[in-house]
């Protein structure tokens, strides 16, 4: 049974209940060399990913569900008259949107660095 296994991947065990974002991203290796590599690729191409840390808030009532930084802080309400065009049917999106990173712009930029891994000849599958 031949199982792959990569050295190389990013993870998050949460999303916000909120707005859907992963909570704390973590890219994880297991060489030193592509350790390195992340730290590298960080400073050229940065991953500003401060309004992903978890946090936990009271969500409908009682309950204690994780959220995002941004969620947490902004606490985002609509106006009357978002509310307003929403209910005639003018907009569908009444709440802004989050300043988290969603996981499409995670995961791009996460693509970014394996393929500049791959240019650089690292070797991500151990």
């Amino acid at each position: 049974m031949n199982i792959f296994i990569s050295s190389m991947h990013i993870t998050w065990y949460r999303e916000c209940y909120v707005c859907q974002a992963p909570l704390n991203p973590v890219v994880r290796t297991r060489t030193d060399n592509n350790k390195l590599f992340v730290r590298h690729y960080k400073k050229i191409r940065p991953l500003f990913v401060y309004n992903n840390e978890r946090y936990h808030s009271f969500v409908n009532g009682s309950k204690i569900k994780p959220i995002c930084f941004s969620c947490f802080s902004y606490k985002p309400k609509p106006t009357i008259g978002s509310l307003k065009d929403r209910e005639l049917g003018l907009c569908r999106h009444v709440l802004p949107r989050s300043k988290a990173k969603t996981r499409n712009e995670i995961m791009s930029w996460y693509s970014g660095l394996i393929r500049e891994a791959c240019k650089r000849g690292l070797d991500i599958r151990r």
